[in-house]
């Protein structure tokens, strides 16, 4: 079936979405919007259908939830 998203991918891509989701309601600077500008990247990119790709996607994804993590959720005294 040409053009079809394998449903691993599919699943990494779903699961991803949601923890970046439940971080993004954390993220310190409400401003920012982390969770509008989250979904408009994800339907951005909803007809991707290379597997290639979409990997690439997802570690792109991987790594801007260990960035995530390492901010703060608080200002840091110093």
């Amino acid at each position: 079936m040409p053009g079809a998203v394998p449903q691993e991918l599919r699943l990494r891509a779903i699961r991803l979405y949601k923890e970046l989701h439940r971080l993004g309601r954390d993220y310190p600077d409400p401003s920012y919007e982390f969770n509008k500008r989250l979904r408009r990247v994800y339907e951005k990119k909803a007809d991707i259908t290379d597997r290639k790709t979409i990997e690439e996607n997802l570690a792109l994804g991987e790594h801007v939830k260990k960035g995530t993590h390492i901010v703060p959720p608080f200002p840091i005294a110093g």
